[in-house]
């Protein structure tokens, strides 16, 4: 049982669809398919487009339940789950771990269905769990909400009167918000219940581009090794030359393309496209940190470490790393925006 304890804990959060590329919460998410609840009339008719920026400081600023706390008191961030640690003051102490170390977080004393002693949820996987709508004749997808799936959409969810919104831009901007939830890069506030780590994956792993000569899909690739040079993810290329198999990490600290071959040297990114023509095409792909050298190398175990003291690598561990709980961008007014799709 241990074993697979260990196994489950390396599972991450794919990346989230809603995210921008570079991990941060976008200003305007379409929901054409996601219904006014009634509330506020026009019931059926699609939502509003909601910026799930606004959306993420209603759940942290507006006061609900007759003005006694807010949606962040019991789902703290980044995950959603209930904060391991036990207000004292003003102050966060840890729950103290189980018998067996296992980590306790906190429960809810009761909600809207009456039940005590409630476990709160995390909201990192909303968007895989949206589709039923009861306002419309069809509804061939989707789980519900709340605990037992009795709340059939996230719109009508968040326009209870629990949750004291004003307007259905406001019930938008929530459900933006829920929507693009996973992901982490959420800056710790003062007085807000801590939150445990969340093992989720930036928005930007898994994109590729490949080219064949120089200046194509430029705006992509330029975008892919803007968000690696924080490096919050890797960046790897590889191509077939003379029947041989390369590839190429970028490292951040150079601003060059390392090779997989020791004693040469690195290359910048115009140099590296230079070496693209059609049958020796370049394939860029965002990875996840730490899995960098062995996807672009493809090397492991003791190669990839012969590998590393040769070229003097930092010999950082293999596994996929969440550093983004620790380097929050999320409020950074000089995002980036999001890479046309290529």
């Amino acid at each position: 049982m241990k074993k697979f304890e260990k196994f489950l804990a390396t599972i991450h959060f794919p990346p989230n669809p809603f995210r921008n590329f570079d991990n941060s919460l976008p200003t305007s998410v379409s929901l054409r398919d996601h219904r006014r609840s009634g509330r506020f009339g026009n019931e059926g008719k699609a939502l509003p487009k909601g910026n799930a920026r606004r959306g993420l400081e209603l759940f942290r600023t507006r006061l609900i339940d007759a003005n006694a706390i807010t949606c962040v008191t019991c789902h703290t961030l980044p995950t959603g789950q209930g904060t391991p640690m036990r207000r004292n003051g003003v102050l966060f102490d840890p729950i103290p771990a189980g018998p067996n170390g296992e980590t306790h977080q906190a429960l809810i004393g009761q909600d809207a269905s009456e039940q005590r002693g409630f476990k709160v949820p995390h909201l990192r996987n909303l968007y895989d769990k949206v589709g039923m709508e009861t306002t419309q004749k069809n509804s061939r997808a989707g789980f519900g909400f709340f605990h037992d799936g009795s709340i059939d959409s996230l719109a009508r969810f968040v326009s209870t009167e629990v949750f004291d919104v004003e307007s259905d831009r406001e019930v938008a901007d929530l459900v933006a918000f829920m929507l693009a939830f996973s992901g982490s890069d959420f800056e710790q506030r003062l007085l807000e219940p801590p939150g445990t780590d969340s093992l989720d994956v930036h928005a930007a792993v898994g994109r590729q581009a490949t080219v064949s000569g120089p200046g194509q899909k430029a705006s992509l690739i330029g975008a892919m090794v803007s968000v690696a040079k924080t490096s919050a993810v890797e960046l790897s290329v590889k191509t077939v030359e003379n029947g041989a198999e390369r590839g190429w990490l970028y490292d951040p600290a150079g601003d060059a393309f390392a090779s997989d071959r020791s004693g040469e040297a690195p290359l910048s990114l115009s140099a590296l496209l230079a070496r693209a023509a059609p049958g020796a095409e370049l394939t860029f792909t965002v990875v996840a940190r730490g899995t960098g050298e062995s996807i672009a190398f493809d090397r492991t175990g003791a190669d990839l470490r012969a590998l590393r003291a040769v070229r003097a690598l930092d010999p950082e561990p293999l596994g996929i790393r969440n550093p983004r709980n620790r380097k929050p961008r999320i409020e950074d007014s000089n995002v980036p925006p999001q890479p046309p799709q290529e």
